[in-house]
């Protein structure tokens, strides 16, 4: 299960008053933030714009930060736009989401140059941004009379220093995953696991699943059949080389030997879900059955992969 971390990310935007124009910086209070986690963010607006009263407050959510939600707050309004995302990254329960949130407006308010008040959001930062990611935060603070916004950005390996500089997150390494699928499963000497598929694009009729199988008996037993859910029927399959072309064809059994280990991945053996009900999303769990000639039947469970992958995945978490 995902931890739900409560550090609180502050995004502290200072705005001097001094007669010059001058403005201190938009900073991070916390500049770190756990991929994989759900945090709170805090914009702090202690000033306006030169003695002018700030009217609206507005964020750029970058990508790589998914579920976002605002904080109302009394005599303001509060306004999102949501649009598609460059890429689609995975977001809550490992379900993979390609538009979101990406502005938010607090408007309609009157914050005196002599007060501050805080404009609050919570989002998680997606799985799928790596560690040691920066993602910019722009600020743009509206009052009546002109706006600030802190929206520059520097390029990698500059050491310029920006006028308006956006206060940057960075993405530290998240929690290990936990599995609530079995990575072994025994039965009568046959060690099945790891078990895994891979999440399939929206669209596509047919999904794979792979696993190991060793014999750790002194007999030689034999699968005969798969039945995996989601699918109308399961068959396994063989990937070869046929006329120097590579083809896949249905095969009745697989001989385990004694001492053996069968491997069925990705290019080789493997088990083919045909007819999907719906897309295998990324971390869900296709509950299965193997068919052995002497092991009988043997519940595996088969945690979904991102698409594409060639390994199983590191683990499964949901919150």
């Amino acid at each position: 299960m995902k931890t739900l971390c409560n550090l609180a990310v502050t995004l502290t935007a200072v705005f001097a008053v001094a007669p010059t124009g001058a403005a201190a910086h938009a900073t991070l209070e916390v500049g770190e933030a756990a991929s994989g986690s759900f945090h709170k963010a805090v914009v702090k607006v202690p000033h306006g714009c030169q003695g002018s009263p700030t009217t609206a407050v507005t964020i750029t959510v970058p990508p790589g930060l998914v579920s976002v939600k605002p904080m109302p707050k009394p005599g303001w309004q509060l306004a999102t736009r949501k649009a598609a995302y460059p890429a689609a990254v995975e977001g809550y329960k490992g379900k993979m989401v390609g538009e979101g949130v990406v502005e938010i407006v607090w408007s309609g308010g009157r914050l005196l140059d002599e007060h501050f008040d805080e404009f609050v959001f919570q989002a998680l930062v997606s799985p799928s941004v790596a560690a040691g990611t920066a993602l910019p935060v722009p600020v743009k603070q509206t009052c009546e009379t002109g706006e600030i916004a802190w929206s520059e950005i520097a390029q990698p390996g500059s050491d310029a220093k920006l006028a308006f500089p956006a206060p940057v997150l960075k993405v530290a390494p998240g929690k290990p995953r936990s599995t609530s699928a079995k990575t072994v499963t025994t039965a009568n000497g046959l060690e099945i696991g790891p078990a895994w598929t891979r999440a399939t694009p929206t669209g596509a009729p047919n999904a794979g699943a792979f696993l190991t199988i060793r014999n750790t008996g002194t007999a030689a037993d034999r699968l005969l059949a798969a039945e995996l859910e989601g699918g109308k029927r399961t068959e396994v399959h063989e990937t070869a080389a046929v006329d120097g072309v590579m083809r896949m064809r249905q095969v009745s059994e697989i001989v385990i030997a004694p001492g053996a280990t069968v491997e069925l991945k990705p290019g080789g053996l493997h088990i083919m879900i045909m007819g999907l009900d719906k897309p295998v999303e990324p971390g869900a769990i296709v509950k299965g059955t193997l068919v052995f000639e002497k092991a009988g039947r043997v519940a595996v469970e088969f945690p979904a992969a991102p698409v594409g992958s060639q390994a199983p995945p590191s683990g499964h978490g949901h919150h």
